[in-house]
């Protein structure tokens, strides 16, 4: 946004956008500090969103955002990527409704008014909780250049609007929108209706692997594929992508090659392969969760854009951009094109069928995603990464039988470090095999140990249940991070080692390293307040110091990030879960609750029951009526 003089007003066409959180006053009522803590994350995700689309933010309302943008298209695409994000979370989590008007308006010392702005905040009002009420020429504007669901309203009677207005409701792409509904008796009724179960983005949960094999004929376990014979030309990005796609890599790897293409790229910021090897190697940390800030992010989008806009034909710059687009959960239906494209071009790269594979399990039926598994698995026969897919696209749905049949099949064809962890962790929550556990921990690559959370936080399993803790403190000692970080771990080292300390007895030392835990954690959530993955860490650094009452304010804020309904799933590190907090702190009506929604699912049901009967924590609950009940039998 250009400035204006601080003295002066200057008329100007804007676009402006205002957010308002639904129902902010009777939340703040029941829950004043969880409130707060969830909209304060939000506005700072709304901030984040549209510094990042090129907008400027005005001012705060208290509970939404006055924005003003430039481009209309960045403004709605800003957006939509904020309800698309808002939208994945569970119903505990706050809801916010956005107005869009393109108009004139009067700019003064960084503010602005007049009727564009007006309009903009009545449009707010007409929407409903994850959609945009947009006028029509904001709409006129994005149709057919945005992806998004859209549905014409009846022109809405706004308050001190003299004219009826034309406005459009609009969502993120794979939203459900039923049809407006008309005007009656001259009185104006929000034109539509939402289906019956919400926005309807769809909620499974999937993890893509960049790794990639060589053909359809099998795997490389460290091999790397190209898009044509000597590609790319330069041997040094081969070597950075060697790195990122190998099935055996750690995030050393990953730094190494961040390494190699940051000169590169300051050398060459128009060549094609230099750009299209940076974003592959920058997608690569938020794959594999080493690194998931919003400067990471930020990278990832722009490098990718700017890779397809110099190689619109090359498949691996097509493949990073899609691949961006699902680890960010939005603009799915172009990241589908530009997948589908590049299996055009390059149809025996296992690496694109897998990512699109990812996609069609989040946007198409279950059917068309399940046939196109079967036919990528009729490619790639004997590729590890496909079937871990699989098992991943099972694990999602909470299909446990099915996800340990393709765990094995994977296993059967390569000893991939994934599958080994997950296979432990199924040998322990589905089955309640602790030997089993610690006897596939230990089939685990010496290479891939480095560095692991998912190791480290199954061998801390081991430690609680046995007391073991050896195996633990041996790992953590070769860990050089600050912060055990994947897809399902976020925890500071401190944390880890002062549970180890506490199960050996050593109060003195636990307790110094749960107070390095908690700093870690306020440092971590005072850099980025949008990212709440540290609260677990938190509530359970505030347990280990004794400090209860802290302890239930942070539980609060972690029962209110739970998705409802509950339900227990091996994404969900039991070990660090608001659940087992919950009991330990006496809040048993809330945890009660969540079991007995857990248990409206087999699968979940059956993992409360092992998780509870192994964890010796839990031994004063076993026997509870209430704990008995909720888990539908007469014992865990």
């Amino acid at each position: 946004m250009s400035g204006t003089a601080e003295t002066k007003q200057v008329r100007r066409l804007a676009v402006i956008v205002f957010t308002d959180v639904v129902g902010y006053s009777a939340r703040m009522q029941s829950d004043e500090a969880g409130t707060l803590a969830l909209a304060q994350a939000d506005l700072a995700h709304m901030h984040e969103q549209c510094v990042r689309h090129g907008g400027q933010v005005l001012k705060s309302t208290g509970d939404g955002l006055l924005l003003c943008f430039d481009s209309v298209t960045d403004a709605v695409t800003c957006a939509l990527a904020i309800q698309s994000a808002f939208a994945r979370r569970g119903a505990s989590w706050l809801q916010h409704r956005i107005g869009i008007h393109l108009g004139d308006v009067y700019h003064q010392a960084g503010d602005v008014a007049g009727d564009g702005v007006n309009l903009a905040a009545r449009l707010q009002t007409a929407a409903q909780p994850g959609t945009v009420c947009v006028s029509d020429s904001v709409f006129a504007a994005v149709k057919g250049k945005v992806p998004m669901e859209s549905v014409a309203l009846d022109p809405l009677v706004l308050k001190n609007i003299a004219q009826p207005l034309a406005a459009y409701l609009i969502a993120p792409a794979g939203a459900a929108l039923a049809a407006g509904r008309r005007k009656r008796g001259g009185r104006t009724r929000r034109g539509w209706a939402m289906a019956a179960t919400g926005l309807a983005l769809a909620a499974t949960v999937f993890l893509i692997h960049p790794w990639t094999s060589e053909s359809p004929s099998g795997p490389s376990v460290a091999g790397i594929s190209a898009p044509s014979t000597g590609y790319p030309h330069d041997p040094e990005l081969r070597r950075a992508r060697a790195l990122i796609y190998s099935m055996t890599g750690i995030i050393e790897d990953h730094r190494l090659a961040d390494d190699i293409v940051k000169p590169l790229l300051i050398a060459r910021p128009n060549d094609p392969e230099v750009v299209t090897a940076a974003a592959e190697v920058s997608q690569a940390f938020l794959t594999r969760a080493f690194d998931v800030t919003q400067g990471r992010r930020a990278q990832t989008q722009r490098l990718a854009e700017r890779a397809v806009q110099l190689a619109p034909d090359n498949p691996e710059a097509l493949a990073a951009l899609g691949t961006y687009l699902l680890s960010d959960k939005t603009q799915l239906g172009r990241a589908e094109e530009l997948l589908r494209k590049a299996i055009m071009i390059n149809p025996n790269e296992a690496r694109f069928h897998r990512t699109l594979y990812a996609v069609l399990a989040q946007t198409a039926s279950t059917a068309e995603a399940d046939a196109f598994g079967e036919r990528m698995l009729s490619l790639f026969p004997n590729d590890p990464l496909v079937t871990y897919d699989i098992a991943l696209r099972n694990l999602g749905s909470n299909n446990l039988a099915a996800t340990e049949t393709w765990v094995d099949k994977t296993l059967a064809i390569a000893p991939l470090g994934n599958a080994i962890t997950l296979k432990a962790r199924l040998a322990l929550e589905m089955h309640g095999d602790v030997p089993g556990m610690v006897a596939w921990l230990e089939r685990m690559p010496a290479r891939q140990r480095t560095n692991n959370a998912r190791m480290v936080t199954n061998y801390m399993a081991q430690a609680v249940i046995t007391g073991q803790t050896e195996p633990a403190q041996r790992l953590l000692d070769s860990i050089t991070d600050t912060w055990l970080s994947d897809l399902r771990v976020f925890l500071p080292k401190t944390l880890i080692q002062g549970e180890i300390a506490q199960i050996d007895g050593r109060g003195d030392v636990a307790r110094l390293q749960y107070e390095a835990a908690l700093k870690e954690v306020q440092s971590q959530l005072s850099a980025d307040p949008s990212d709440l993955r540290p609260v677990s860490a938190e509530l359970w650094a505030l347990l280990g110091l004794g400090r209860q009452d802290e302890a239930r304010t942070a539980l609060r804020v972690s029962l209110q990030l739970e998705q409802r309904p509950y339900r227990q799933s091996m994404f969900t590190i039991w070990w660090h879960s608001p659940l087992r907090a919950g009991l330990l702190l006496g809040a048993r009506t809330e945890v009660v609750a969540l079991l007995k929604e857990g248990c409206g699912e087999p699968e979940s049901c059956q993992l409360l029951r092992n998780l509870i009967l192994v964890d010796p924590k839990m031994a004063p609950f076993r026997d509870s009526p209430e704990i008995v009940a909720a888990l539908g039998e007469r014992k865990p």
